[in-house]
């Protein structure tokens, strides 16, 4: 799925993808992961606040696909960049769409509080910094290698029916 299609399926959809405290910042986030980024893992850069997701980087499982780059006067996110805020007990985190070194648009859930995904305008005012997703990584080399195993075994498991039935009703 594109970021354009998941924006468009979720704008004014509420995401609780794990279930938990309703829908929270950290669902938007992970369905992102999963649906555009393609990355099923459920506990990829799962921690218990946004702000300790992007303190704790180092540490998330499948940090190793992502950038970590720090918010300055003269960074600019690109399109599909994790956004994250520092503020307040949890933080935030949303999903860059586009914007300058001064202001920029996002697609945010419970921001402000209780809202669906929707997008919306920010400064970079207690942005800690952003994930980029490395698009170069083996995670596709991965998937696609798991995907020929698992056609390899059923399509061997197929032939050896195939067989028997022949011997069964040839013999």
């Amino acid at each position: 799925m594109t970021f354009t299609e998941f924006l468009d399926k979720h704008n004014g959809k509420y995401i609780d993808f794990d279930g938990y405290y309703g829908p929270q910042c950290m669902d938007l986030m992970h369905q992102y992961l999963l649906e555009v980024l393609g990355i099923p893992e459920r506990d990829a850069l799962a921690s218990a606040s946004a702000r300790l997701t992007y303190v704790n980087f180092s540490t998330m499982a499948k940090h190793e696909l992502f950038e970590q780059i720090g918010n300055t006067p003269t960074n600019i996110a690109q399109e599909g960049d994790l956004m994250f805020w520092g503020n307040l007990l949890y933080g935030h985190v949303a999903i860059f769409i586009e914007g300058d070194v001064n202001r920029f648009t996002s697609f945010d859930q419970n921001y402000p509080s209780g809202s669906p995904c929707h997008v919306q305008s920010h400064t970079y005012a207690n942005v800690l910094g952003w994930l980029r997703f490395k698009e170069n990584t083996n995670v596709s080399q991965e998937l696609v290698n798991k995907l020929i195993d698992e056609r390899n075994r059923n399509w061997n498991w197929l032939s050896g029916l195939v067989e028997k039935v022949e011997k069964i009703l040839f013999s």
